[in-house]
């Protein structure tokens, strides 16, 4: 089935979202039986339930979701010598996994007016051009992203297909409604199925032009006032202190005087 690997001593991993069947089946013995399937996933155990057919019986998931993760055994059930008997299967592990690694979003950082650690957010100045990149590892060829954007309760969404397994998104001109959180949503169509991924959340703000210069005018004000304070405090400290040597002669001279007298 599309969607699943993994070696059988392993268990198995499934693709979020893909189909996949889980087969039971025993050597011929005896005509007729059933196959009970029972499924064990966060201490809840399922069982579902086939008559066999030509010995074997098969047991249908549309679409894999993290419910489905979990340990699966087959237990086949007949009636012979005018008794009930089963026999269990081993047990099979299986996991659901994400089908797509997150995206990377990101603002060029050697775009002007742009400023600020990922971690706290980005500046952009008004006015100013700025790009936010969408990208993600090679996994499959081709593939979209889609750049969200919520401001203002508001909330815009930009698509452009995925070259080289990015995209850029550019603003010639910052302004107040470009303030908001912005993220990257990355889609592919693979095992005929859509799947996608969410990037983080980017938060990014738009500031004026000339808040920044005040602040910059204040930031320089403080650095020329710690600079001065540096420089003239040691020297006025040492202006006040007495040179040993002249303490010395000054003694000498006033016990030179009390000999006198």
């Amino acid at each position: 089935m599309d969607g699943v690997s993994g070696a059988q001593q392993q268990g198995f991993q499934v693709l979020q979202g893909s189909r996949f069947t889980i087969s039971c089946s025993v050597q011929p013995q005896y005509p007729g039986g059933s196959f009970q399937l029972t499924f064990t996933s966060s201490n809840t155990t399922y069982n579902y339930t086939q008559p066999a057919v030509n010995h074997s019986a098969d047991f249908l998931f549309p679409a894999a979701n993290p419910a489905h993760q979990g340990n699966y055994s087959c237990v086949y059930g007949v009636y012979v010598f005018s008794h009930n008997f089963s026999s269990e299967s081993r047990l099979l592990s299986l996991t659901v996994t994400d089908l797509l690694l997150q995206p990377i979003i990101s603002v060029s950082p050697t775009m002007d007016g742009v400023s600020g650690a990922q971690q706290q957010g980005f500046q952009v100045l008004q006015g100013s051009r700025f790009t936010i990149s969408c990208s993600v590892q090679p996994q499959y060829p081709g593939g979209s992203f889609q750049l969200t954007f919520t401001s203002s309760n508001t909330t815009y969404n930009y698509t452009q297909p995925a070259v080289n397994h990015s995209a850029d998104f550019l603003f010639p001109a910052a302004n107040p409604a470009h303030q908001g959180k912005y993220s990257c949503v990355y889609g592919v169509y693979v095992f005929s199925h859509n799947f996608s991924s969410e990037s983080r959340l980017l938060s990014l703000t738009v500031t004026d032009p000339k808040d920044f210069i005040i602040r910059l005018v204040v930031l320089l004000v403080i650095l020329l006032m710690f600079t001065t304070a540096v420089y003239f405090i040691p020297k006025a400290s040492r202006g006040q202190k007495s040179d040993p040597q002249e303490n010395i002669e000054m003694d000498c001279n006033n016990l030179s005087v009390s000999r006198a007298e």
